[in-house]
C-alpha cells in the first residue's frame, strides 16, 4: 500500500462522541492538523496536532425507596449501568475501528498500539 498523498490546509479527523451525556459540549474523538504556518523562530514550517480521545466519567442518579421497592430498584438500577455501559462501548468500538482506517490511510499499523 503505498503512502497518501499529504494534505496541504487543515486536517479534521474529529467525529463527535455520540454516548455524551452532555452532547452541548460538542465532545469529539480525533485528530485535528492545522493549517501549516512558518514558526519564525526555528524558520521552519510547521503545524499543531491536537487530538481529542475520551475518557471515563460516572454520573449518579437515584433516590430513597421503600423496602418493598428495594429489590424492584436494584434491579433498575443495574439494568441502566448495563445499559449505559453497553451504549458507550459501542460508541467506542466505532470510534476505534475509524481512527483504525484513518491510521493505515497515513501509513501506521493499527496491530501496533
Amino acid at each position: 500500500m503505498g503512502r497518501r498523498k499529504r494534505q496541504q490546509g487543515p486536517i479534521d479527523l474529529r467525529v463527535d462522541l455520540v454516548s455524551c451525556e452532555h452532547s452541548h459540549l460538542n465532545r469529539q474523538i480525533g485528530v485535528l492538523v492545522s493549517e501549516p504556518f512558518l514558526h519564525v523562530g526555528l524558520n521552519k514550517t510547521m503545524v499543531d496536532v491536537e487530538f481529542e480521545y475520551p475518557t471515563v466519567n460516572t454520573a449518579s442518579a437515584g433516590g430513597p425507596k421503600s423496602l418493598d421497592e428495594k429489590d424492584e430498584a436494584i434491579c433498575k438500577g443495574l439494568r441502566r449501568c448495563i445499559s449505559e455501559c453497553r451504549k458507550i462501548r459501542d460508541d467506542l468500538d466505532r470510534h476505534a475501528y475509524r481512527l483504525g482506517e484513518e491510521l493505515i490511510k497515513y501509513g501506521g499499523d493499527p496491530n501496533d498500539i
